[in-house]
């Protein structure tokens, strides 16, 4: 089975939140966890101030999104992916947001 934890489930167990981490390291445990663990491996490397942020800006990175969309452009400085604004992002030409012909469905 493949699920998806949020974030906050994710930051239950690496920062050790009570009384949610024995909790959500179980579901970490079920679920497959070699990507996470990537992820979280590659968001350290990046060395950005906010785990958070860093742990978006490999998640990005590892999907190989076009942008992280956030009103917070200042805190991807260091993300491999370029950030935009909300507002930036919608003004872009609507073409651009689409993926390529061949991974639509």
């Amino acid at each position: 089975m493949r699920v998806t934890p949020d974030l906050n489930v994710i930051l239950d167990v690496v920062q050790h939140r009570q009384p949610h981490s024995p909790h959500s390291a179980r579901v970490l445990h079920r679920a497959r966890t070699r990507p996470i663990e990537a992820v979280f491996r590659r968001a350290r490397q990046l060395g950005m101030a906010d785990v958070e942020d860093a742990v978006v800006a490999a998640v990005a990175e590892a999907t190989q999104s076009a942008w992280i969309v956030t009103r917070n452009i200042a805190d991807f400085a260091a993300s491999p992916v370029s950030a935009r604004t909300p507002a930036d992002f919608l003004n872009l030409p609507e073409t651009v947001n689409l993926p390529p012909a061949t991974e639509r469905p």
